[in-house]
């Protein structure tokens, strides 16, 4: 049973990114992936540096933090490599947790499925027509036949939104 996945896609900013701006622009020019939907929901773009990891950070999952010395190792292996390594990259799921929380990505993409309006309102407009898009010939003729088709749509869409990915890039 084919099932499509919707995607909202983000792109992880950072401050030394070689021509960045070209990069940016090719991203948001580039066209969606036609095999998904495009979920997308406000930010497409965020910088990990704006969610400042520190060691109790760190330590609350169960990485490990940086004395004295691993201070003085990690500038020195960004010097010697030129940024190559990425000395900070343990920070990287941390800071993205943080952003999904800090913008309440997850809420934001169910409203979306839900159609959710500034005044609360509702309706499952979107589920529907991706149901529908989901479901086999065979299923559409039984769905136009039963008194309930709409139920039946609905329930293909409700099968799709667990399958609903936020995808970072690097």
């Amino acid at each position: 049973m084919y099932r499509r996945s919707s995607l909202h896609l983000v792109l992880l900013e950072f401050a030394d990114f070689p021509k960045k701006d070209t990069v940016i622009r090719a991203y948001n020019d580039y066209p969606f992936p036609d095999k998904y939907n495009d979920h997308t929901v406000g930010v497409k773009v965020f910088n990990p540096s704006q969610y400042v990891i520190t060691d109790a950070d760190r330590s609350a999952v169960g990485h490990k933090t940086k004395g004295a010395f691993g201070k003085l190792m990690k500038g020195a292996v960004d010097e010697a490599t030129g940024g190559l390594v990425d000395s900070t990259a343990q920070d990287i799921p941390l800071q993205i947790d943080r952003f999904v929380k800090g913008t309440k990505l997850a809420n934001q993409l169910v409203a979306k499925w839900f159609n959710r309006q500034p005044n609360g309102s509702m309706d499952a407009h979107l589920i529907l027509d991706r149901g529908a898009f989901g479901a086999t010939e065979l299923e559409a003729q039984i769905a136009k036949g039963a008194s309930n088709s709409e139920a039946f749509k609905g329930q293909a869409g409700e099968e799709m939104i667990p399958n609903t990915f936020v995808v970072f890039s690097k």
